[in-house]
């Protein structure tokens, strides 16, 4: 993230924070109420244990007895209890 710091002097210095985090998150909201959910947690447990749709008619012959892939360009948005969930790898939005 980059920012501009004021110091006490007045002087304005840019700045750069990074977050080294350990894991990943499995899904999030953001603050535009858009949900996000890994394409890790969903191939290892969504698709596995819980009951969902696909959003959009045109995913529905998806073959989701298998993982989908990942590095995909696309990805379907899935329903699960009432919310869509925007499927992402991690890997290409944070690198």
């Amino acid at each position: 993230m980059w920012g501009i710091k004021k110091l006490s002097s007045g002087l304005e210095v840019p700045i750069h924070a990074r977050y080294a985090i350990d894991k990943k998150p499995s899904f999030y909201s953001a603050y535009n109420g858009t949900n996000y959910m890994s394409i890790n947690y969903f191939n290892d447990t969504i698709r596995l244990e819980y009951s969902f749709e696909i959003e959009n008619d045109n995913d529905k012959d998806l073959d989701l007895t298998q993982d989908l892939p990942l590095n995909s360009n696309i990805y379907p948005n899935i329903i699960l209890n009432n919310e869509v969930f925007k499927l992402v790898d991690w890997r290409e939005v944070i690198y």
